[in-house]
């Protein structure tokens, strides 16, 4: 299991099966597309249906930096979005995935941020801290010893 992320994110991750992932071509054209994915506790697996013919492919073998962001809405009434927003590192493997045996861009983790954290991370009561960044995790690193 990854040391990125708490026992409630990943519950959450693994509850969700649409995500956006982002990526730049090497002269820095961003792209952001929502994809389905696997996650085995330590990578994300982001497939397709004509993947070497996609945007994210092609990006990802001239520039490997991605951001990936899992994200819903649990209610309306109170608005209460949640989301967990990567930044990591990608490249191709072939591997048996939810689109069965076919070639997946993998994405390392190195840091993230999450939002919502009463359902999916440690719940704090931060009552200086403005509104928007009460239960907002940032930068947490691999390897960090806070857990």
């Amino acid at each position: 299991m990854s040391d990125l992320f708490w026992t409630k994110e990943v519950e959450y991750i693994k509850s969700q099966r649409l995500a956006r992932v982002g990526t730049a071509s090497k002269d820095g054209v961003p792209d952001v597309a929502p994809v389905g994915f696997d996650f085995d506790g330590k990578y994300f697996y982001v497939g397709g249906m004509d993947l070497t013919k996609t945007h994210k492919y092609k990006n990802t073998i001239k520039n490997p930096q991605v951001s990936f962001v899992i994200d819903d809405l649990k209610s309306i009434e109170p608005w209460h979005p949640r989301f967990i927003k990567i930044f990591g590192t990608a490249d191709l493997v072939t591997r048996n995935g939810y689109l069965g045996q076919a070639t997946y861009i993998r994405i390392t983790p190195k840091r993230k941020t999450s939002w919502g954290r009463r359902e999916i991370g440690r719940a704090t009561t931060l009552p200086s801290v403005p509104l928007v960044n009460r239960y907002c995790e940032r930068d947490r690193r691999i390897g960090s010893s806070t857990n």
